[in-house]
């Protein structure tokens, strides 16, 4: 059993300034500067039936294992400063390039604290054979302080009880108290953009783009490990982007089609990762390959008629990872290529593996039909289909709790409704052929070879009415 309790206060205030000039000339820019500042205060209390778990600790009785909860937190400060700019030169009636510049800088400066005590205190009179209350502790931190001082460190035949709470914070909550003050990182990089497009025609645009981007480094607000842990900060991400495509409008305007080729390489990739145990971590993955080639197509079929079509082909790996972490299962420790099994450092390289939410395949097809019904009335049949590969669910990419299999979702709305939109009644069914779906599978906290899965909503049918006023 988990309970948590967490709050989060966050205040920003952000200003930008612009500087345009008319549009339409050979050359059309804008520069800006934009300044942002937010405060972060994040609290979480986290209480355990640990009290369940005295088997695994190895003990004869729950009363030698307290139910158990930490309290931690995170103050942050940031301020960035950013310069940008983007300017359109016309090289032609036809041809047009566009470079873009931004410059920014950006500081945070973050402490966290873990603080450890029994649940709703703890009695260990009974264990004693003693009455009631004569050897309790509160629910404080200095209550847990003083147990460790002084009872904690009773011998009750080979053990102490303080070495298992602390046994149970380690091992199984894999929790450490912790007082990091002021921990400060200064982050400043340049990104550009650079643009060319070229209209073959009225109805066909070419363009190819490259760019770079950073993603910020931070601290990790859910940090449960020791003062000098390098876990508690992980670093920038970097990504460069190109791409190579074509927009076109044809059949005198009844059909758009676009297309677009990619290819993204994003070096420390950020990824969050279950620890196995009761919390998420972020580190800095090696490297990341996304390629892959995006179609969309929408097309007035006839003047009832409205066809939409999307779809995707993606190639989303990671070209190196060699610090990722191991699959959890006590079946087979070594599952994965698991390295140093058992340990803190234990690892496996993952180098080659598909990134989560990456279905090689995925696409959408919509077909919307409109009947008008004499001057006043108007029905419609909306049919959405959704198809998507098999894909993981969960960063340490583990092909059995973390893993969802290839579906196909329909859905259809049936309206009828006055033709200027004032009132509508609509009958909706989604998920209409029952697909057992899932974007949140993972490991179970504490149990280890045990997971989970949050589905997706079922089938259902609805009813709206919509009446404008």
């Amino acid at each position: 059993m988990i309970q948590v309790d967490a709050t989060e206060d966050y205040s920003q205030i952000s200003q930008e300034f612009r500087l345009t000039s008319p549009v339409g000339d050979k050359f059309d820019y804008i520069v800006g500067l934009y300044y942002q500042e937010t405060d972060l205060t994040y609290r979480s209390g986290e209480s355990f039936g640990s009290a369940m778990a005295f088997q695994q600790v190895g003990v004869p009785t729950p009363l030698l294992v307290p139910n158990l909860t930490r309290d931690y937190g995170l103050d942050q400060d940031q301020d960035m400063l950013a310069i940008f700019g983007s300017g359109t030169y016309s090289l032609t009636d036809v041809t047009r390039v566009t470079v873009g510049l931004r410059w920014f800088e950006e500081n945070k400066t973050a402490s966290h604290f873990l603080n450890k005590r029994f649940t709703g205190g703890w009695d260990y009179s009974a264990l004693l054979g003693a009455p009631a209350g004569t050897v309790a502790f509160g629910d404080t931190a200095a209550d847990y302080d003083a147990f460790l001082a002084g009872f904690g460190q009773v011998d009750l035949g080979g053990v102490t009880a303080g070495f298992l709470t602390e046994a149970v914070y380690a091992g199984l909550l894999g929790t450490f108290e912790h007082d990091i003050v002021n921990r400060n990182r200064t982050e400043r990089d340049w990104n550009y953009q650079l643009t060319l497009e070229h209209d073959l025609n009225d109805e066909t645009m070419l363009f190819a783009t490259v760019s770079n981007g950073t993603k910020g480094g931070g601290f990790d607000g859910r940090f449960l490990r020791t003062n000098d842990n390098p876990f508690f900060e992980y670093e920038e991400e970097s990504a460069q982007n190109f791409e190579l495509g074509v927009k076109t409008t044809l059949l005198d305007g009844g059909m758009t089609l676009n297309a677009t080729a990619f290819l993204t390489t994003v070096e420390d990739y950020q990824v969050s990762i279950f620890d196995g145990a009761t919390a998420f971590f972020v580190q800095n993955a090696a490297e990341i390959e996304s390629k892959g080639l995006e179609v969309d197509m929408r097309w007035a079929a006839t003047e009832q008629l409205t066809v939409n079509i999307a779809g995707t082909w993606l190639d989303n790996e990671y070209s190196e990872f060699p610090n990722a972490p191991c699959w959890a299962t006590p079946a087979d420790p070594v599952r994965g290529g698991c390295q140093l099994t058992g340990t803190p450092d234990a690892y496996r390289n993952a180098s080659g593996s598909v990134n989560v939410f990456s279905p090689e395949r995925a696409f959408n097809l919509n077909l919307e039909y409109v009947q008008p019904w004499g001057n006043d009335l108007e029905s419609r049949v909306m049919f959405n289909m959704n198809y998507s590969d098999e894909y993981f669910t969960a960063a340490d990419l583990d092909p059995i709790y973390g893993f969802q299999d290839a579906y196909t979702k329909y859905d259809l709305r049936v309206s009828l409704g006055h033709a200027d939109g004032t009132w509508e009644v609509a009958l909706i069914g989604k998920n209409l052929t029952d697909e057992y779906t899932s974007a949140n599978n993972n490991d179970q906290p504490l149990v280890a070879g045990n997971g989970f899965a949050m589905t997706d909503r079922l089938r259902s049918y609805m009813v709206q009415g919509t009446l404008r006023f």
